[in-house]
């Protein structure tokens, strides 16, 4: 190494010397040959170095590295490169560990509204079910058919089940759209109440789940304030009564990932959450749909003017609010495009 740093420094003297003749243009030319194949030297040491250990533990397989194919060399010097690249993984294990909080997001408010089910004498701790109002006038036929559609392979555009025939994809657009509805497959015909008591628990639980996110994303790590609050967000008069309008509490769900999808067009001009979520609160219903989107708008003013100038526009970005402006337009119509196979 001391040979290296001899090298590399009349290397650079000789560089930046500016020799007048051409003996002194040989002799950088030489040095710098002569550093550069030090250089290789010493990378080689090292990718032959790490191919001879390899595999300690069978040492006895190994292949000498100066016996090593070139092909092989090569390989090795991929993997090295790999390594050095490869992300610090308990860096990535310290960021899930501090959100595994949020999973009681989830299962706190799933719980507590199972044990009300329970209360109530909902099966199989009784004989009652999670059928009323049109839930049970209603809805709960619809689901069957749409298990029918799935596992049995029938239209989902027409049916001859409706009177004397009608169309049944306004159906599926307003009542059946939701991705939680293909729940209803996995289970028995018979077992449909209890199919759409799971659908229930499980919005529940993903409606404190996605406001425990924003919470998270908006306020930072409070895992008791965002437990708290996301809890009682699932837990709201509107998420509880109702949820045996089981379309109507999807967008529930979407609407603080939607949020968040706004505060990252304002600061960082990424789009793909909001678009993404929008479209499929609107997929899932378009009736709250329409009204998430009158919501977007008045949040995207206040939150705007809520940040200081540099929390808004850390890029420092010339006319950033219009520039926000028209990308939420363009966001928010873009999400209405590819909800419209169901509008």
């Amino acid at each position: 190494m001391d040979s290296n740093s001899e090298n590399s420094k009349e290397f650079h003297d000789s560089e930046f010397c500016g020799a007048e003749n051409a003996g002194a243009e040989t002799e950088k030319t030489i040095q710098a040959e002569d550093f550069a194949s030090d250089m290789t030297e010493e990378f080689d040491e090292q990718i032959d170095m790490f191919c001879e250990n390899l595999e300690p533990e069978t040492a006895e397989n190994t292949i000498p590295a100066d016996e090593m194919p070139d092909e092989d060399k090569i390989s090795c010097s991929k993997a090295v490169v790999s390594v050095m690249a490869k992300p610090n993984k308990k860096r990535l294990r310290d960021r899930l560990n501090g959100k595994k909080y949020l999973s009681l997001c989830f299962f706190v408010p799933l719980c507590v509204m199972a044990l009300i089910y329970v209360a109530i004498g909902v099966w199989p701790v009784s004989n009652g079910s999670v059928l009323v109002l049109d839930l049970n006038a209603q809805y709960v036929y619809y689901f069957e058919k749409l298990r029918s559609i799935i596992c049995e392979g029938q239209s989902l555009l027409y049916t001859f089940q409706r009177a004397l025939g009608g169309e049944f994809m306004g159906i599926f657009a307003y009542y059946l759209s939701s991705p939680f509805s293909l729940i209803v497959a996995l289970f028995p015909k018979e077992y449909i109440t209890e199919a759409l008591l799971t659908i229930l628990l499980l919005k529940c639980g993903s409606c404190g789940l996605s406001f425990g996110i924003y919470l998270h994303y908006t306020r930072g790590r409070r895992p008791a304030a965002t437990l708290i609050f996301s809890s009682m967000y699932a837990l709201s008069a509107f998420a509880v009564v109702m949820q045996h309008n089981l379309m109507w509490t999807d967008n529930l769900i979407c609407l603080p990932l939607i949020l968040i999808g706004i505060e990252r067009i304002i600061k960082h001009r990424k789009y793909k959450t909001f678009i993404f979520f929008l479209a499929l609160a609107v997929f899932s219903n378009f009736y709250i749909g329409y009204m998430t989107c009158l919501f977007v708008a008045v949040y995207f003013f206040v939150r705007y003017f809520t940040f200081s100038r540099e929390e808004r526009n850390p890029s420092m970005e010339k006319a950033h609010f219009f520039k926000t402006l028209i990308r939420i337009i363009l966001c928010s119509l873009i999400a209405v495009m590819i909800a419209a196979a169901v509008i």
